[in-house]
């Protein structure tokens, strides 16, 4: 009969060790920093600083600009030149054809005399002339007649007051006596001039 109450006392004894180490246990779980409150997390996070994150601007898009053409450079294109209608005084003025001849008509030893022939072949009077020629020989003209002569080779002879025109068909001549600068006169000597042929 003790026996059996020593087992049942025992058996408390070790079931309420266990439950006060339970309670021991349950309290140190509460205590535990492991587990922080609602307050405490809520305190951490407050003390966090916080940051702003901001928004990208928006992109302007910008204007479209058309693309225009250049223009190629224009070739030179010939201009044409306007046509000019010659004067009527020019048309209706017809050319002057007068004949121009150098004549020998004798000679002494050292002389030769010779003579100047204008002849107009042209239609229209001829006002005015004046006459060049030259010796290849260097004969010199000692005096002329019927002329203005001037110049020592070559020579210009132009018209005096009195046979300064020369009509259609007609012929004008003046003179002159030469010394020779060979021993023959001078041939084929050339007379120019602005209304020679």
């Amino acid at each position: 009969m003790q026996n059996k109450i020593k087992k049942n006392a025992l058996v408390v004894l070790m079931l309420a060790v266990l439950s006060l180490m339970a309670v021991k246990i349950f309290i140190s779980l509460q205590n535990s920093p492991l587990l922080p409150s609602t307050t405490q997390a809520q305190v951490s996070q407050e003390a966090l600083p916080q940051y702003e994150v901001s928004k990208a601007p928006k992109a302007t898009p910008r204007p479209q600009v058309a693309a225009q053409p250049t223009p190629l450079p224009q070739k030179n294109s010939p201009t044409a030149e306007p046509f000019e209608e010659p004067d009527e005084e020019e048309a209706d003025t017809p050319k002057e054809f007068v004949l121009c001849e150098h004549i020998v008509s004798g000679e002494t030893l050292y002389e030769f005399t010779g003579q100047i022939r204008l002849i107009n072949k042209g239609s229209q009077t001829v006002s005015g002339w004046s006459v060049n020629w030259e010796y290849e020989d260097d004969s010199t003209i000692l005096e002329a007649t019927d002329v203005a002569l001037a110049g020592n080779n070559p020579y210009t002879g132009e018209y005096l007051s009195w046979n300064a025109d020369i009509e259609p068909g007609k012929t004008v001549t003046f003179s002159f006596t030469g010394l020779k600068g060979g021993d023959t006169a001078p041939l084929r000597v050339r007379v120019s001039g602005s209304i020679c042929i």
